[in-house]
Parts: structure tokens; C-alpha cells; sequence
């Protein structure tokens, strides 16, 4: 049996990369199939290819409705995460991306990390056409959904505003960090809706 892992603090990572617009963009650190969006309507699903948004998609009526999932790396080579190469210090195992072996490079295993969204439609149904989903950043595949993980301690977590379900939808403010977590400016606040 394996002792649990602890993330190092201030520890992070990347999964996938917002610049990708095709499953042949995918290299060894970002492999096919890390991204998987699923239309789940009966009596079957809608699943898009290598990672891209499933076409065809009108509604979505069955839980989990239209959902996005990201697999992060989880092979590790013992270094810090450096902002001029954000992938070098993670990849993804060999072979199958959830249960290949780690590469001789990166023999660290981590924790299988898997991020779901889940989108309903239902109140959208019928005010938007079929293949018109376009992510935040641009993007109208699917292709380049990433996402971005950071360990913190309870120290930094304490300095969040009491987020309790009377928070919901207002605006609070927190420190902003520089990419060693160091505060930029300890009087400098950022806001963000939760």
C-alpha cells in the first residue's frame, strides 16, 4: 500500500493548453484524450473525438448534462514549477493517460487528478445552434479547455473572505501572488465573483 502523497506547498501544474485547436496539436506533454466533452441525452452519449466538443449537440437532458472533464499530469520530476516552461517538471504517463507507467524522466507519481464541469442546458434549449459552443478563451473546439492547479497551505487558504452560501454570486477580494507566491503588494488586492 502506498503512503499518501502530500503536494509540496506552493506546488502546481498545468492540464492542457489554451492554444490548442486540434487533437494533431497534441504533443507527449499534452496528450489526445486529457480533455473529454460528453452530451449526455438518451439513449446514447455524444462524445467528441480526441478531446474535442462533441458535434451535433442540441440539448443535453440527462445528468451530467454537457460535461467537460481534464485530466492532469500526474508523473512528477521532482522540481519546482518554472514559469518559462510550465510543462517541464510534469508529464503525463506512458501510453494510457490514467494508468500507463511514469516516463524514466519523471518517475515522481502523483495523485490522478480529474477535473469535471457539468453544464445544463435545459434553460438554454432551443436559443443556441448546434456546434456553436466556443470556450472562454476563444476557443470553438474544445480542444484547448485547460486548467491550472496549485497546492496551498491552510495559511494562505485563511486569507480568503468567508465564502458561505450567503457569499455566493458577490464579490470578494484577496491578495494577489507573483509566480514564487509571494504577494506582489500586501496592500494590493484582486476581486473575484465566487
Amino acid at each position: 500500500m502506498r503512503s499518501p502523497f502530500e503536494f509540496p506547498e506552493g506546488f502546481r501544474m498545468i492540464a492542457g493548453s489554451m492554444y490548442l485547436r486540434s487533437a494533431l496539436e497534441h504533443s507527449p506533454t499534452n496528450k489526445d484524450n486529457i480533455t473529454q466533452w460528453i452530451c449526455h441525452e438518451s439513449p446514447t452519449w455524444n462524445q467528441g473525438n480526441g478531446g474535442g466538443f462533441p458535434t451535433g449537440v442540441s440539448s443535453c437532458n440527462d445528468y451530467p448534462y454537457f460535461n467537460g472533464a481534464i485530466h492532469f499530469p500526474h508523473c512528477w520530476n521532482g522540481k519546482n514549477y518554472n514559469a518559462a516552461k510550465p510543462y517541464a517538471h510534469t508529464s503525463y504517463p506512458v501510453g494510457d493517460i490514467q494508468n500507463g507507467p511514469c516516463p524514466d524522466s519523471h518517475p515522481i507519481r502523483l495523485p490522478h487528478i480529474m477535473m469535471e464541469n457539468d453544464f445544463d442546458l435545459s434553460g438554454i434549449q432551443g436559443q443556441f445552434q448546434e456546434n456553436s459552443f466556443v470556450l472562454a478563451n476563444g476557443d470553438p473546439t474544445g480542444f484547448g479547455w485547460h486548467a491550472d492547479f496549485v497546492s496551498l497551505t491552510i495559511s494562505a487558504i485563511s486569507q480568503c473572505t468567508n465564502r458561505s452560501s450567503t457569499m455566493v454570486g458577490k464579490l470578494v477580494s484577496f491578495t494577489t501572488f507573483s509566480a514564487d507566491l509571494q504577494p506582489v503588494h500586501p496592500t494590493t488586492s484582486a476581486t473575484a465573483l465566487v
